[in-house]
């Protein structure tokens, strides 16, 4: 039987995937209707976020059967977020066809309509979803979609400011889109894929255009973003790939061998294209240099892995050139164009195709992770003296110590780790107005209320900015865990603004 805590012990991906299926099977033989549309919920969230969305997308018509038949058991709000999810990565899988995907956004309309949202989401999930297929049809929807007014079920203000980004960038005047990306950036709208996303846009626009100085600064400022995250981020990182066989070989031998056993454990077609295609053009030029074989130091979950680390260039270079043009040729089957064949076959200039004249970049360094810890009353809050034991016992820090200022709620902690100095910023203040905080879709639908007898906060920053952003991010959650006495249901990120479980 189902057990949410159990559920919670078990890693991310596979082995919770497999626990919930399990689960709900036993939910379908008992006809528990609640807990078969929360299971497949669960079970959608985990692939989309932590293993292969086709997974999601094979369960979902289950799903929203279910929820057909069996009006008022489950959320509105969160169907239709799981329906987002849905339509926003089904595009990226040859596997569903042109009538799918219509059939989809046909029935995403109607239940808009029905529970009362504007078509904002509509049209911008439109325009992201049909640009590689039918770009009149994609532009169209592009121009829509700021006509309507946002609500609960649009993206945050940082993903529809990249979409404009990003459009400006491909398709209109790159003086413009840095113009806007600077003013996005000023005005600190990030997410958790903001800007990273524009930042591989903005690689892979210079580059083709053999603008590689502008390119380089941007991929110079998105690897150190997506350092460990790397497979969540395979498009731009195969757009840095490419710009580097260009400018810095070694560099990008390096990046291909720490990425080459992930490609092989991708199941995103879409991702692969792009990956396989700049390492397809990675070896071509290194074919240049005459070089019949080199030596690398592959992962051994690499496809093509060799135990003497020595690999044929060519041998190499066809493999992915074959991978791509088979994976082009099923996405144009399924668009009905060429555009996949097309993005293979492009020939990157050696200098500047044109000459532009750029705005100075704007602010590039995101923000450091800013996490809010909730309480009842003051009397909840955890006092400074138990920083020091908790933080060595937790990380091994050494030679904490605490610093007060005077009259004042903040305080620092600092230390030293096997990584170097640590440096925490801790503000004790009152809860501030969550109302426009976007929530996470984990969260429970009564949260507004569960969070209204929280009156208190702990602020935990880092004052020393680790280059690795995903393991910067996940030290400050730990530390906000261990300062957490008050049991509370959620936890604020307000350099993102949202709240989450």
């Amino acid at each position: 039987m189902y057990d949410e805590e159990y559920l919670h012990s078990l890693p991310h991906g596979e082995e919770r995937l497999n626990y919930m299926k399990k689960c709900i099977s036993e939910a379908d033989k008992e006809k528990n209707i609640s807990l078969m549309l929360e299971l497949r919920y669960r079970y959608i969230e985990e692939s989309v976020f932590h293993d292969d969305c086709f997974k999601a997308i094979i369960i979902f018509p289950e799903f929203m059967k279910l929820f057909e038949e069996n009006p008022g058991e489950f959320d509105n709000y969160y169907f239709m977020i799981a329906f987002k999810w849905i339509i926003e990565d089904s595009n990226q899988y040859y596997q569903v066809s042109v009538e799918q995907l219509d059939r989809y956004f046909e029935r995403f309309k109607e239940y808009i309509e029905k529970f009362g949202y504007s078509l904002r989401t509509y049209y911008l999930k439109t325009y992201k979803t049909y640009l590689n297929i039918d770009s009149k049809k994609a532009f169209e929807a592009f121009k829509l979609f700021e006509n309507y007014e946002r609500t609960r079920l649009s993206d945050c203000k940082a993903c529809e400011m990249n979409a404009k980004v990003e459009h400006e960038v491909q398709f209109g005047s790159e003086e413009k889109a840095v113009a806007m990306l600077n003013n996005m950036l000023d005005n600190n709208m990030r997410c958790t894929e903001v800007p990273q996303g524009a930042y591989g846009e903005f690689v892979d626009a210079f580059t083709k255009c053999g603008i590689y100085d502008e390119a380089e600064h941007y991929a110079n400022v998105l690897m150190p973003m997506v350092k460990g995250e790397e497979i969540n981020f395979m498009k731009e990182v195969s757009a840095v790939l490419i710009l580097k066989s260009k400018t810095d070989i070694n560099y990008a031998i390096d990046l291909f061998s720490r990425c080459a056993g992930k490609f092989s454990g991708v199941k995103n077609p879409y991702l692969k294209f792009h990956f396989a295609k700049a390492s397809y053009l990675l070896f071509s030029e290194i074919a240049k240099s005459d070089k019949n074989e080199v030596y690398l130091r592959l992962p051994s979950d690499f496809e093509k892995h060799s135990a003497d680390g020595n690999y044929s260039v060519t041998e190499m270079r066809d493999f992915f050139y074959n991978t791509a043009k088979d994976i082009a040729e099923k996405f144009d089957a399924r668009n009905g164009n060429d555009t996949f064949t097309q993005e293979l076959a492009y020939k990157y200039p050696d200098s500047p195709e044109k000459k532009i004249v750029l705005f100075p970049h704007g602010a590039v360094e995101p923000a450091p992770p800013e996490i809010g810890i909730l309480f009842k009353d003051a009397e909840d809050m955890p006092s400074p003296e138990e920083f020091v034991p908790k933080a060595e016992e937790l990380f091994g820090y050494r030679n904490s110590q605490l610093q007060m200022v005077k009259d004042s709620p903040v305080l620092f902690y600092s230390a030293e780790s096997d990584e170097g100095a640590v440096r925490y910023r801790i503000i004790y203040t009152e809860k501030p107005d969550i109302s426009s905080l976007r929530k996470d879709a984990g969260l429970a639908e009564d949260i507004d209320e569960q969070l209204e007898e929280y009156k208190v906060m702990v602020i935990i920053m880092p004052d020393i900015i680790n280059s690795d952003r995903f393991q910067e991010v996940y030290n400050t959650l730990r530390f906000a865990e261990m300062l957490d006495k008050g049991g509370s249901p959620a936890v604020l990120q307000l350099s993102i603004e949202k709240i989450m479980p």
